[in-house]
Parts: structure tokens; C-alpha cells; sequence
């Protein structure tokens, strides 16, 4: 709430400002003023309030939606990812080993962040380019793994296990051939449950694709002096392609 009130009264600010500075009958800037220094002086004000326009409805809450996303795989993720938190036995029953794997890969991402934390830091200090450089790439795997994670969570969540695990059964025992609904049909509707199993394996496999990346960053980053290290910047150029894959799955 507090940030939220915080951007309406600068922006009221802001819009005041303008009036102040723009309106005929106050200081009345315009860029076509015959005065340099008044054309520069409403040109330059015009930027400087423009850039703190962008900065306090944009840039700032990136950054504080950035942090909130680190807090929540660290904390919030880890405790939903559990079987509880589907809608029913059969649920559970379907995504059990899903759901173990995902809290695995969370977990040994947040290990490995701490890991590649500390390695920087002891040798090129908080705050360096080769810091920044390095623990980004970081920052934007756990934030894409985590993404991930909800649109795992969400496809389990809507997924009708019961009604998959009944139809499982019919084809297997091929008593689908023997009831009133059109076999094709039923084939079909199984063929898309499948599906939707399958696409959610290959979410839990981009996962681990790029937490082996992560962690190959991780031995790279204990062996490496400078930020010129070739294996290194191809393990970067390696996660955000692996990121850019991630982010294709997003609904």
C-alpha cells in the first residue's frame, strides 16, 4: 500500500511541476523560447521530470517486483510445492514424483545461489562488473525457475486426474471398446491428457537443464580470476538461451 501511495503522490508532483513550469502566467517554459537559457532550462526540466516519470511507475517496481520474486522462491515456492497443495488424491497420485523432483531443483538452485553469492564475492568483491556479470545470470535462472514452477503448479492444479486415471483404465483393459461414447473419442481425450503430462515433464526438464548449467556456472565461477573466461561467458550465453526456452512455455 505504502509503495502504491507513494507513486500516486509523485505523480502529483510531477504533474504539478509541469503546471508550474509550462503554464502561461508562471514561469511559462517552451522549448521555442527566444532565451537560450529558458529553451534549454524547459527542455532539460521536461527530461528530468520524464525520467523520474519512468523510474517511479516503471523501473521501480521492476526492481521491487524482482526482489518480492527472490523472497518467494526462497520461501513461498518451496511450501507450496508439496501434494497438498493439489486438488485431490488422484491429483497426487498422477504428479507425486513431479512434485519431489521440483522441490529438488528448487532447493539445489537456492544452495547454488548462496554458492555462486559467496564465490564472487570473496574474490572480486559486491558490487564489481565481474560480480554483477556472473550473479545476474544467477538471479535471472532462479527468477525463470520459478516462473516455471507456477506454470507447473498451475497445470496440476487444473489437470482432471480423476477422470485421466478413470480413462487410463479403460483403455488399458480395453473396456473403453464396450461403453456408449465413441471410442475415437475417448482415444482422443486420452491422447490429450497425455499431452498435457508430457508438457509438464518438459517444464521439470528445462528446470534441470538450466540448474546443470547453474551448477557447471558455479565450478567455472571457484576456478576463474578474471571475467574473461571463455567456458564461462559460454555457460551465460548457455543459461539465457536455456531462459528464452523457459519463457516460451509461459501461458
Amino acid at each position: 500500500m505504502f509503495k502504491e501511495s507513494r507513486t500516486v503522490i509523485v505523480d502529483i508532483l510531477i504533474a504539478m511541476a509541469i503546471v508550474g513550469l509550462y503554464s502561461p502566467g508562471l514561469l511559462a517554459l517552451r522549448p521555442t523560447d527566444p532565451s537560450l537559457i529558458r529553451s534549454f532550462l524547459s527542455i532539460g526540466c521536461g527530461l528530468g521530470l520524464l525520467d523520474l516519470f519512468v523510474y517511479e511507475n516503471i523501473i521501480r517496481h521492476t526492481i521491487v517486483k524482482r526482489r518480492n520474486v527472490e523472497i518467494t522462491t526462497s520461501d513461498d515456492a518451496l511450501s507450496k510445492m508439496n501434494p497438498g497443495a493439489l486438488n485431490s488424491v488422484d491429483a497426487q497420485k498422477v504428479f507425486y514424483s513431479t512434485i519431489n523432483d521440483t522441490k529438488d531443483q528448487l532447493e539445489r538452485m537456492k544452495r547454488n545461489g548462496k554458492m555462486i553469492y559467496n564465490l564472487l564475492d570473496d574474490r572480486f568483491g559486491k558490487g564489481s562488473l565481474t560480480f554483477e556479470k556472473f550473479y545476474s545470470a544467477y538471479e535471472a535462472s532462479e527468477d525463470a525457475m520459478l516462473d516455471n514452477t507456477r506454470n507447473i503448479m498451475t497445470r496440476m492444479q487444473l489437470f482432471d486426474a480423476k477422470s485421466f486415471l478413470r480413462l487410463k483404465s479403460l483403455i488399458e483393459t480395453n473396456a473403453y471398446r464396450h461403453d456408449n461414447i465413441p471410442d475415437d473419442l475417448q482415444m482422443d481425450q486420452y491422447e490429450l491428457y497425455i499431452k498435457n503430462i508430457n508438457q509438464i515433464k518438459d517444464l521439470v526438464g528445462l528446470n534441470e537443464a538450466l540448474l546443470i548449467k547453474i551448477e557447471q556456472l558455479g565450478m567455472e565461477v571457484a576456478a576463474i580470476d578474471t571475467d574473461d573466461s571463455e567456458k564461462t561467458n559460454r555457460l551465460v550465453a548457455e543459461i539465457e538461451s536455456l531462459i528464452g526456452d523457459i519463457e516460451y512455455y509461459k501461458n
